[in-house]
């Protein structure tokens, strides 16, 4: 089995991010707004988690015209990200 990659690692290094991957992962997808509702981060904090996770392709969206309503579903690199994540027990 690869190690996995440093950069995931140290993105994962921020609390909030974690926090974001880990809310996605759970649903496999979520609207934004649902997402904002279930975690106890600003909104702006969740939207800059997003664009990391979504930069490190492991997560992507279906944009739809009101932001609140835009979906986010984990892709096949976040779930092996998340297995990686839990067999290194990080």
């Amino acid at each position: 089995m690869a190690a996995m990659n440093p950069d995931i690692i140290t993105l994962f290094s921020t609390p909030e991010t974690r926090n974001v991957f880990d809310a996605v992962v759970k649903k496999l997808t979520i609207r934004f707004k649902d997402l904002v509702d279930s975690l106890d981060l600003e909104e702006e904090k969740v939207s800059e988690s997003l664009v990391k996770l979504e930069e490190a392709k492991l997560i992507e969206e279906f944009a739809a015209p009101v932001n609140d309503f835009k979906t986010l579903y984990i892709t096949a690199n976040g779930l092996t990200a998340n297995r990686e994540l839990r067999r290194l027990k990080l």
